[in-house]
């Protein structure tokens, strides 16, 4: 299965497997405390087996901290002596020594094993791999991974899903495979993504998919009974190359799950909610004026929604329809039109939803003291549209005085999510025990395999609308199909060539002086931009903000450090500090000087500048809870830069300038 075709394997860029080998040793002594036989003379196959040892358990912490959403790689610790005898706790001690991993000695999480993570700085890479001692072993050891994550999670799985809804879950993660290997490489290999570590991933993943084809399992179910297994964090490219036959999912599901929220608090009845269910099913183009109107007219008693506000009322209409995400991504549109070619999508403000309003532990909507934008716009928006439905999260949240507790709303939430989609399958297994499905969340995939012949759209839809119902919400349902892979390809080549002008035009502009071309060039080079398409029309691209860039800023310092761009030096060294999103979700440009300097085509920071330079220093003091900030003049005396606060009043005499 495996002849001549090699693996992905990943390896870290600054340390060899000589480096780490040769520095075994002294962790075996640090370990046991010195009480270790010395060792005359090692056999060079010895030292070979441990370098392949190694390679596959670095491999297998990268891989497993990229899988998880808090990157940490969790190893049970027999597992690990099954393979590694017990030289595997030096192993790990060594990696420790070497600040390539940190590990998490008291890991409970389910009261499971410790967690390992890749340290901060460390780089990595992915490498070919064909040397066949390799290949033999890394197979079976992924296979061994899968199952022990399974033996970690059979009780839990076994008091969260029936055992024949279990087994028929995982017979049909068995039938998972790729469709066309080569291809889906090709496309990855090819495709602009903003990191290498985006291709790496995707890569490992169609490796997967390759050699693990029929041996996939449920990997875990969360303290939320969501199921976890190999298709759960897979990206959206990579799953038209699999055998897919459609996927069914909720629109806005959270934000629709939170009605029953509302429900609950007007103590509306099961009769009233259905006669507003079947109201709005029939009304696309309603608003928040007429919402209450187009119920009553509809049939709906009016006593009975008569304590119920308008916003409440369009909330649950909205969301109902599927239209929620839609209405704040054009309401955020007169915040995000200062982004000049930098689109904001229907994920940026799911993902921005979640964190501000659901999964928020503050309840406050804080603003910037400092440039008077506020912390959490999206929340704020929320809040300005959808008052009182906002002040039921709020009180949702304020049951629990703790913060650290008031991550129980979304997490009943996902808990009502999980048990809806537990009961969608089982009714769907019970129309034909030979149906291959399994749920991603909130959506059914229906696999592309003769047993799912007669298994139809409508028929999913059907099933899905009556347990949604049967919980008190009535969904709005789409079905996604895969692309055709020979059109997949053939607009990924357009793709590119439109890329390609976009960064031609660039290039021209900065070249030109233009400060936000020169930004945007840098911040495409380093992963903070990326191109998607326009629209689904696929005739154009535009540029969209990365993950990347919701915990960092670019600064001409950052831009000055890391740039081999002369032109964006230049640049960098200038008086602007430019900020793209950020916590604040803005895009500032602000004045500060005093930061780095460009001296006769070399890079210098403050401790470099030249005799008598002399610039502005700004300051941030802490002045008990305040911080205050002060304005402070640098200058060079005697060839030193002068700019700490005693140093100014003793040789400038200068009082602090607010």
């Amino acid at each position: 299965m495996t002849k001549n075709k090699g693996i992905h394997v990943y390896r870290l860029t600054d340390y060899s497997l000589d480096q780490i080998v040769k520095n075994h040793e002294l962790a075996e002594l640090d370990y046991y405390g010195g009480n270790v036989k010395e060792k005359k003379f090692v056999k060079p196959s010895a030292i070979e087996r441990k370098k392949l040892l190694y390679s596959i358990l670095i491999h297998t912490i990268i891989k497993w901290c990229e899988r998880s959403e808090n990157r940490v790689a969790i190893l049970n610790s027999q597992y690990l002596k099954k393979k590694y005898r017990n030289g595997y706790v030096v192993m790990l001690h060594n990696l420790e020594m070497l600040d390539i991993i940190d590990i998490d000695h008291n890991y409970l999480q389910n009261v499971c094993s410790k967690g390992y993570r890749i340290k901060d700085g460390v780089k990595y890479h992915i490498e070919r791999i064909n040397s066949k001692d390799m290949i033999d072993e890394l197979i079976p050891h992924e296979s061994e991974i899968i199952k022990q994550c399974r033996a970690e999670k059979n009780e839990l799985i076994e008091s969260t899903l029936t055992p024949k809804v279990a087994k028929r879950y995982e017979q049909s993660l068995k039938c998972i495979q790729l469709k066309n290997t080569t291809l889906a490489e090709e496309y990855v290999k090819t495709y602009r993504y903003p990191s290498e570590s985006a291709r790496d991933s995707r890569l490992l993943k169609i490796q997967d998919f390759r050699l693990l084809k029929g041996t996939f399992v449920i990997n875990g179910i969360d303290a939320n009974n969501r199921i976890y297994h190999v298709l759960t964090n897979c990206p959206r490219d990579i799953k038209s190359f699999l055998n897919v036959k459609f996927a069914c999912d909720c629109h806005n599901s959270h934000p629709l799950l939170f009605n029953l929220n509302i429900i609950e608090y007007y103590g509306l009845d099961t009769q009233t909610i259905y006669k507003m269910f079947d109201v709005m099913r029939g009304n696309d183009n309603l608003d928040i004026n007429n919402i209450r109107k187009t119920l009553i007219d509809g049939g709906v008693v009016k006593q009975s929604i008569s304590n119920i506000p308008q916003d409440a009322l369009y909330y649950i209409y909205l969301t109902s329809r599927g239209l929620f995400w839609d209405f704040m991504l054009d309401s955020y549109g007169s915040i995000s039109s200062q982004y000049d070619g930098v689109v904001v999508t229907r994920s940026d403000i799911k993902l921005q939803m979640f964190a501000q309003v659901f999964y928020r532990k503050k309840l406050n909507n804080t603003t910037n003291k400092e440039t008077g934008e506020k912390r959490y716009p999206l929340a704020s928006l929320f809040n300005e549209k959808f008052p009182t439905v906002s002040k039921i999260v709020r009180n949702e949240k304020r049951k629990d005085s703790n913060p650290e507790n008031r991550k129980e709303l979304p997490a009943n939430m996902m808990k009502v999510e999980s048990k809806i989609y537990h009961e969608i399958l089982a009714e769907i297994y019970k129309l034909n025990p030979k149906y291959k499905v399994f749920n991603i969340h909130d959506a059914i995939e229906v696999l592309d395999v003769p047993e799912n012949e007669s298994l139809t759209v409508d028929i999913v839809k059907q099933v899905m609308e009556q347990v949604y119902r049967r919980n008190g919400l009535m969904p709005d349902l789409s079905v996604d199909y895969p692309e055709n892979i020979d059109q997949l390809m053939s607009d990924l080549t357009l793709m590119n060539q439109l890329i390609d002008a976009k960064l031609e035009e660039l290039r021209q502009r900065a070249n030109a002086g233009d400060e936000q071309a020169i930004v945007y060039s840098y911040a495409i080079n380093h992963g903070y931009l990326e191109f998607i398409w326009s629209d689904s029309s696929h005739q154009s691209v535009s540029l969209h903000l990365t993950d990347k860039v919701k915990s960092e800023e670019i600064s001409p310092r950052k831009i000055c450090t890391q740039s081999n761009d002369e032109q964006q030096v230049k640049w960098a060294c200038g008086k602007k500090v430019f900020y793209i999103l950020g916590e604040e979700s803005k895009k500032n440009i602000m004045t500060m000087k005093g930061w780095l300097n460009y001296e006769n085509g070399k890079r210098v920071n403050n401790y470099d500048l030249l005799d008598n330079y002399r610039r502005d220093y700004k300051l941030v003091r802490n002045n008990g809870r305040n911080k205050a900030r002060y304005t402070y003049k640098v200058d060079v005396i005697d060839g030193e830069v002068v700019n700490s606060y005693l140093a100014i009043k003793k040789y400038m005499g200068r009082n602090r300038i607010k």
